[in-house]
């Protein structure tokens, strides 16, 4: 029933396959009328968007100061102190602190 189902749902281009699964998943909740499921899937979709927002986020700023640093040259009174590397995965962030890069002057 399920492939069935899932090969009736449009594709949505960009989407991965955990969204378009999930996305079935919902409309077939509404579809048989189990609307404590529905919720529940809910929360979980709203979830992995946020985690999906922060990563993004996060590897954004990471960007836009390593891109700052590559455009101001250091001088010899400036000293990079501190690069840790990020695991990227949900433990990881939620263990280690972010990534610090400072330079000081």
């Amino acid at each position: 029933w399920g492939a069935r189902f899932l090969s009736k749902q449009p594709v949505v281009k960009g989407a991965s396959p955990a969204e378009v699964a999930d996305s079935s998943a919902m409309e077939a909740a509404r579809r048989l009328g189990l609307e404590e499921l529905e919720s529940n899937l809910k929360r979980i979709l709203e979830a992995r968007k946020r985690v999906g927002r922060k990563r993004a986020t996060t590897r954004e700023e990471r960007q836009q100061v390593l891109r700052r640093i590559d455009e101001s040259p250091l001088s010899s009174s400036d000293e990079l102190l501190y690069v840790e590397p990020v695991e990227d995965s949900p433990e990881a962030r939620q263990e280690a602190p972010p990534a610090c890069l400072s330079v000081a002057s």
